[in-house]
């Protein structure tokens, strides 16, 4: 699972959203799958160029890391990722909503595959400090990559940090406006308590 961005939801955005990635054995390379979409009933364009659900390219999908990074960059305005448009919500727009997908694709890479509302540590954090900042530009670039150009072993020792580590207790933001829970993660992350 990869955590970033979508551009084929609403034109000019860059939209909340997991697709999967995958070897292809006879190709010799990585590619990203949205597996939620019909190929044939919801044919989309992006950037001009009608996408291949089965094979999405860089202008249709930005992991997590490549989007905080073209937004720390300029590249792409940060105010255009968001989880949707009409949400005027400070934590679902801009820098602090990338933070948080960078934090769930890092741990997602390191097998702890977390809802996009569940938030923790740097995650809740309403102004990004300088200090997860510089953190988050880290992260993103060991993330950023795909497959095998990841280093696994970076992954687990970014994942294990303490605000970025996902702890025996994660807030659950009800996506449909609804007030946020706490859920007991421990038992789903075989910690021991």
């Amino acid at each position: 699972m990869r955590v970033g961005c979508a551009s084929y939801f609403r034109e000019g955005w860059w939209l909340d959203h997991t697709v999967a990635e995958v070897w292809d054995e006879g190709e010799a390379r990585w590619r990203l799958v949205d597996p939620e979409l019909d190929v044939e009933g919801q044919k989309r364009t992006a950037g001009g160029k009608v996408v291949d659900y089965l094979d999405l390219t860089d202008g249709q999908f930005m992991n997590a890391g490549q989007a905080w990074e073209a937004a720390r960059k300029g590249r792409v305005d940060a105010g255009r990722f968001v989880v949707a448009p009409e949400i005027d919500h400070p934590a679902m727009r801009g820098l602090p909503y990338l933070a948080a997908n960078v934090v769930c694709d890092l741990v997602g890479l390191n097998k702890v595959e977390m809802l996009l509302w569940d938030s923790w540590g740097v995650n809740l954090e309403e102004k990004l400090s300088e200090t997860t900042k510089t953190l988050l530009d880290g992260i993103s670039e060991v993330t950023k990559g795909s497959g095998g150009e990841i280093k696994v072993e970076e992954v687990k020792r970014l994942a294990g940090i303490e605000g970025v580590k996902v702890p025996e207790v994660v807030t659950r933001y009800d996506p449909s406006g609804g007030p946020p829970v706490t859920v007991a993660m421990g038992r789903a992350l075989g910690i021991q308590g």
